[in-house]
């Protein structure tokens, strides 16, 4: 799978991502599996297991070229946030990317997170994740 994914990493058209714990990482691969179904290649992390090195540095070229980041989870985590700043620097330099973020955790959060002033980059904002999928695939045209 490493060697598959490896050739492939300007093909991903999503980022998928998250608080990666176990019960998310499920969550995770539902998602995956349900865009794929629809066609839309998609990255999330689960997909390979690699040394970190080698990891970050195929997500590091997964990021570069997907065309949406699209985040599921249930509370901040500092991944998910590095996350969102990188997609929101390709923004910033000009290219054509979108951020969706989908937050599952408690509502009074969700509301807070929104304020936030880098929330101006963010595409959509969701709490359902059938609408984030939906979001997503608007935004590919599909």
């Amino acid at each position: 799978m490493l060697e598959i994914i490896k050739g492939r990493v300007d093909e991903f058209d999503i980022y998928l991502t998250g608080h990666i714990d176990f019960d998310n990482l499920w969550t995770l691969y539902e998602v995956y599996r349900e865009l794929k179904k629809r066609g839309v290649n998609t990255y999330y992390p689960g997909l390979f297991w690699a040394n970190w090195k080698e990891k970050g540095e195929i997500e590091y070229k997964i990021k570069n070229n997907a065309k949406i980041l699209l985040i599921i989870t249930q509370m901040i985590s500092f991944g998910t946030s590095v996350d969102v700043g990188f997609f929101i620097h390709r923004k910033i330099s000009g290219e054509d990317v979108r951020i969706i973020f989908c937050y599952t955790g408690p509502s009074y959060e969700f509301e807070h997170i929104k304020t936030h002033p880098v929330s101006l980059y963010i595409d959509c904002f969701t709490q359902d994740i059938n609408d984030a999928v939906e979001k997503t695939l608007e935004f590919l045209s599909l």
